[in-house]
């Protein structure tokens, strides 16, 4: 039966571990489940480099009739799950115990495989389908971030990294990191604290005036890592802290970066400190929009698999940030994956199931 056949090539995926920077056993063995589906895939050795992993990006074309449609999944797990072992208990796969299961995302990457050998086997036409699998998403989406865009013709795309099947995450924030350096001037704190130019004091006074947590409807920001080495008889002459920006605006956290960095002026006036930053843009904000024909396409089909579809948005980073930056509408769907990045993570094979069926609708010609 085609349910056996979903779990047991999910279980075989499972099987190969491919923690993060460790993939290329588990991408050869990919690529080989690809071709046999009718895939013609193509290797990308350069983009495991820049990830600093052993394996590489996957591109596959699966040729048909009409518009094509990119899916995405990443191939990387986190730890422990350098060997896991799936364990099947009342509709419900685990790992032993030992390890996390790593549906996350290989169930994503189960379901599409299976859903392009039903459409085969049932004689129904598909339209033409991209894929890219891509390395290293768990340490910061580094492979859809470094992959060869050059490649995908595809103006849709939907990224299989969710939990809920029937969720369609089509907006997503933008994420910017940006790191704070204050510099004063050293002094002995018991003989001549008047000769000290106090950076941490510059740097406390910032972090006291920058607002963390929902600062308004559509924004968060927060503040980690603040440090000032050095002897308690010295006057701190360099203070550091991190800060991270999400917004579902990118002028929204344009603003906030702009406010947070008159914030660092003032301090350094009041104190007589300087202060540099650098800035890295994790990902960009996307919205797709609910009235296009592309969220249409995707009620449709999840209708016509019996599943109850609902847009959301989410503050956090997945792959479709990276996608949405080369002009593809992009959304985020579930696959039934559940307590993920835990030896208690699990996927039951009725959400599988569905989320195939979905697939095998939407990928009709």
């Amino acid at each position: 039966m085609s349910t056996q056949r979903l779990v047991k090539t999910f279980c075989d995926l499972v099987s190969t571990g491919s923690e993060t920077g460790h993939e290329r056993a588990f991408c050869i063995e990919l690529e080989k489940a690809l071709i046999e589906a009718g895939f013609e895939v193509e290797r990308d050795e350069e983009a495991g480099k820049k990830c600093g992993s052993d394996g590489f990006n996957i591109y596959g074309y699966l040729p048909g009739d009409g518009e094509s449609v990119l899916l995405s999944c990443h191939t990387d797990t986190v730890t422990p799950g350098a060997a896991v072992t799936p364990v099947e208990r009342d509709g419900v796969i685990y790992s032993d115990g030992t390890t996390i299961l790593g549906s996350d995302d290989k169930s994503g990457i189960a379901e599409i495989i299976e859903a392009v050998a039903r459409l085969k086997e049932n004689g129904e036409k598909n339209r033409p389908v991209e894929v890219l699998f891509s390395l290293s998403e768990e340490v910061g989406m580094l492979g859809s971030r470094y992959a060869d865009y050059s490649k995908i013709k595809s103006k849709t795309a939907l990224v299989l990294d969710g939990e809920d099947i029937g969720e369609i995450v089509n907006s997503a924030a933008a994420n910017i990191v940006m790191s704070f350096r204050f510099f004063g001037k050293t002094a002995h704190a018991g003989i001549c604290p008047e000769n000290g130019i106090h950076a941490l004091k510059a740097a406390a006074y910032a972090i006291a005036n920058i607002p963390v947590g929902h600062v308004d409807e559509i924004s968060v920001q927060n503040i980690s890592n603040f440090i000032s080495e050095g002897a308690t008889n010295i006057v701190a002459d360099k203070a550091s802290f991190d800060m991270e920006f999400r917004s579902y605006d990118e002028d929204t956290v344009q603003k906030h970066i702009a406010d947070a960095l008159a914030v660092m002026k003032e301090a350094c006036e009041k104190f007589g400190t300087t202060f540099e930053y650098d800035s890295e843009r994790h990902s960009g904000a996307f919205t797709v929009d609910p009235e296009s024909q592309f969220i249409k396409d995707i009620f449709a089909a999840y209708e016509a698999a019996g599943i109850r579809p609902y847009l959301s948005k989410t503050l956090g980073g997945c792959d479709a940030s990276n996608i949405a930056l080369h002009d593809i509408a992009v959304v985020n769907i579930g696959t039934g994956m559940r307590d993920v990045h835990t030896t208690a993570e699990n996927i039951s094979i009725k959400d599988m199931e569905d989320s195939t069926r979905f697939l095998c609708e939407l990928l009709k010609a």
